[in-house]
């Protein structure tokens, strides 16, 4: 194989074309006539799902409960009116860079596919004369279920004669990136990071991604050059605990997971200090069990939780949701074993602090790890830091009390 991604699997709406003002002003025609409200938070939460499905959205956040009939009736009016919009659709509407991308993908030898959960896919590829540029296209016309389930892509995947597991699917919508993962495919999100959390990976647009290292890791970007240093630029929810584990820091005796200090609700995190020997004991489960098989094995225990470090500036408490936080960076130094952090945030009123952070398992003294924990501000504030220690915390296969000592 010359390349790892043998596919691209496109959304249409809102990667390859924009068409969300048709839709939304279509949503909103017909709401006008039924009386309903239809603000535009909701307009935007419809993105990449299917019509009878945001037909019921529509009705329950209005505090209605329609009928398959009645829902269909009304889902079709909308779409009568979506229709007739599609003739004002232009080149214009084409997302910047797309094309070029998808030709750069073809150029490779890289299958595309359109899967989107619209029933007029087909029609607007044929008005903006991109249908030969897509080796399948797989529409609303063809499915069942509509985003998050995978349904979509896994039908391209098929048509494709390529396996999900060399597949990227490339989506603007929470429910599409739902969808690439259930199918057990690469995903890249295309818009705003915050929004497209899931995401294991977002590009704001395709200026901004590297075909090569999107076809040979399914990454937007290759990892910088760091040296000796490896390096999270990026803070993400679902890669939290992975970087816990990478970012540990360790002697052989004791051993500190890489969680950070601060705890933010929605970010999970297992901080846990262990030390080498220290462990419980669960039963041990066999397919196949045989006379003197053991019935136990042990899990290394969290022995105290000692991390924890709560930072409050001019009465404002730091977590990763503060709305002043301006960048956030974490590097291990391979060559020292000493794991760095830096991070900005302003508080209400412009003071502007600087948290650095070392974090260390000492290999001269092996029972003694340690953190750093340094805070610069530019004005006269007044700064509180508050440790917490656990002396019993929870382990994570024994979720029933902590360690007794």
């Amino acid at each position: 194989m010359k390349h790892h991604i043998r596919a691209l699997l496109f959304d249409l709406d809102g990667v390859v074309v924009t068409t969300d003002r048709l839709h939304h002003a279509g949503w909103k025609r017909l709401c006008d006539e039924l009386g309903w409200a239809f603000p535009q938070e909701l307009g935007e939460s419809l993105r990449g799902v299917g019509r009878i499905d945001a037909m019921h959205l529509i009705a329950r956040h209005n505090g209605k409960d329609l009928e398959a009939a009645r829902a269909n009736e009304l889902a079709n009016r909308k779409n009568d009116y979506y229709r007739a919009s599609l003739d004002q659709i232009s080149e214009d509407d084409l997302i910047p860079g797309a094309l070029g991308f998808i030709d750069q993908a073809k150029a490779e030898g890289v299958a595309c596919a359109i899967c989107s959960s619209s029933k007029n896919a087909e029609h607007i590829l044929e008005k903006l004369a991109l249908t030969d540029k897509f080796d399948v296209i797989i529409s609303g016309n063809h499915i069942t279920r509509s985003k998050p389930d995978p349904e979509v892509f896994l039908k391209a995947a098929e048509a494709l004669g390529v396996p999900p597991y060399h597949c990227l699917v490339l989506e603007d919508a929470v429910a599409g990136v739902e969808g690439a993962l259930a199918a057990k495919m690469k995903c890249i999100g295309i818009g705003d990071a915050t929004e497209l959390f899931m995401a294991p990976d977002v590009a704001a647009d395709f200026s901004t991604i590297d075909l090569c290292a999107v076809l040979d890791s399914g990454r937007c970007s290759r990892p910088e050059p760091n040296g000796w240093h490896l390096v999270e630029n990026a803070l993400r929810p679902k890669r939290m605990l992975y970087w816990e584990s990478v970012f540990a820091v360790t002697n052989g005796m004791i051993g500190v997971r890489g969680n950070l200090e601060e705890e933010t609700e929605g970010f999970p995190s297992y901080p846990a200090t262990q030390l080498n020997g220290i462990v419980g004991y669960a039963p041990y489960h066999f397919m196949w069990a045989f006379p003197g098989y053991p019935e136990r094995g042990h899990r290394v225990l969290n022995c105290v939780e000692w991390t924890h470090i709560k930072l409050t500036v001019d009465g404002e408490v730091f977590d990763l949701k503060h709305p002043g936080l301006q960048s956030h960076r974490r590097w291990l130094d391979m060559q020292t074993g000493v794991l760095h952090r830096r991070f900005v945030f302003a508080t209400a009123n412009g003071t502007e602090v600087t948290v650095a952070t070392r974090r260390m398992a000492s290999m001269v003294c092996r029972h003694l790890a340690a953190i750093e924990y340094a805070v610069t501000v530019s004005a006269d504030c007044e700064v509180s830091i508050e440790n917490r220690i656990e002396a019993a915390p929870q382990s994570r296969h024994f979720p029933e009390k902590g360690m007794e000592a």
